[in-house]
């Protein structure tokens, strides 16, 4: 006598198997613009605390030095830089070596504090509101003085999503604070460049 085992199938079904691919794909496509504005969001912040660290870093060279400098800002090609002054507000030659010595201290200028800094792809310098002109070549600026104050500005960067956030710069204190949204300063007479026809006028 024989006996015969049936043995039932632990796999899945093909339709199973498509069941389950389809929730997945409508859950990823539901969470996607969610995930996609976070994302946005954290680059256009990450870009503004860089902007502010450099900010930062040139209070702290004014102070350190006991001379001016100020951070330059190329609207066009969204590039900003440190460029130490001397006490007639000059820009000090990059080709002379970068110790500068006063009232008997010293201090030393790395490379990388001098290099030239770009915003993130697709992130833009938008308008720049200054309360000093701009250089020469067009930059707007923020200068710093030996005593921590800076002149008061207003940095709006956005991106290609019309993202905007914006740097503010105190006069007295020369700290950077970064907010949402564009700000336009009020009751002041300023110098403002925009990107979007890189002209100046005052405003």
């Amino acid at each position: 006598m024989t006996c015969s085992r049936h043995y039932r199938s632990t796999g899945f079904t093909f339709i199973e198997i498509m069941f389950v691919v389809i929730i997945m794909t409508t859950l990823a496509t539901l969470s996607f613009p969610r995930m996609k504005g976070s994302y946005l969001k954290t680059r256009i912040n990450k870009a503004a605390r860089d902007v502010v660290g450099a900010l930062r870093m040139a209070r702290n060279t004014a102070v350190i030095r006991e001379l001016p400098c100020e951070v330059r800002f190329d609207v066009e090609k969204d590039e900003y830089r440190l460029v130490l002054l001397d006490e007639y507000f000059e820009e000090i030659e990059q080709r002379r070596k970068r110790t500068y010595r006063r009232k008997n201290s010293t201090y030393f200028a790395s490379v990388e504090t001098l290099s030239t800094r770009r915003l993130p792809s697709e992130v833009h310098f938008d308008t720049i509101y200054s309360s000093t002109d701009l250089t020469r070549d067009d930059e707007a600026r923020v200068i710093y003085y030996p005593d921590g104050s800076a002149t008061p500005t207003t940095i709006s960067i956005r991106d290609e999503s019309n993202l905007d956030i914006s740097v503010e710069i105190y006069r007295t204190t020369g700290m950077a604070r970064v907010e949402d949204g564009i700000k336009q300063p009020k009751d002041r007479k300023e110098t403002k460049i925009n990107r979007r026809s890189h002209n100046r006028n005052r405003w």
